[in-house]
Parts: C-alpha cells; structure tokens; sequence
C-alpha cells in the first residue's frame, strides 16, 4: 500500500512540476489566454479571404490572440459548410485554436428576439 501511494505522489509532483511549462508553451502571454468572439455577421466577412487576412494582420499585430470563436448563426444568417471550413483552416494554420459559437436570435434588433420552443413555427 505504501508503494501505492509513493508511486502517486510522484506522479502528482511529475505533473505539477511540468504543468507551468505546458501552460505557458500554450498560451501567448505568462498568466492568461486570449480569446476572440466573432459573430456571424463577421464570420460571412471572412469568406472574402482579403478582407480576412488584413482584418487578422490588424489584430494579430496587436494583441496574441490563442483562441477564436466562430459564429455559425444569428439573425437567421446561417455560415455555409464550406465557407467555414476555410476559415477554421485560415486560423488552423496561424496556430489558433478553433471553436464554434451559436446565438438563437432571429432579430436582433427586437430585443434579441429568439426561437420559441414553444411555438410550431420555430
């Protein structure tokens, strides 16, 4: 038992001793990661690959961004399949790390009007 518990106390202190240095060898700054929001509106901007690439070079050069996230609906403005896989593939290989966002909006300008569960229609 007491071999055990000295085998998990070593690997505990294995990885708390390596931990620190995955961390900052993931993230752009020491203590905290950046993440960026995009709503779809944007998202449908990006599939022009100009605009794209001067919009990124812009913030890129001012701030490390590590993490994107990528609206794929508001407004019932839905991002096509494949226009969104080029831009997962743009950030892919600028070694951002990807993720999706989704609003249920269907106007924001009413109050952020969302589907209904509720009502058939929806």
């Amino acid at each position: 038992m007491k071999s055990i518990a000295r085998i998990l106390a070593a690997f505990i202190l294995l990885v708390a001793a390596f931990t620190p240095q995955q961390m900052q060898a993931q993230s752009n700054y020491k203590n905290f990661k950046v993440a960026i929001y995009t709503r779809a509106y944007e998202v449908q901007k990006m599939t022009d690959r100009e605009w794209l690439e001067s919009t990124w070079k812009t913030i890129s050069n001012q701030v490390k961004v590590d993490k994107i996230y990528l609206e794929t609906h508001r407004d019932l403005l839905i991002i096509k399949k494949d226009e969104m896989k080029k831009i997962i593939k743009f950030f892919k290989d600028q070694g951002i790390e990807v993720a999706g966002g989704i609003t249920y909006t269907i106007d924001e300008s009413n109050d952020f009007e969302t589907f209904c569960y509720t009502d058939p229609k929806e």
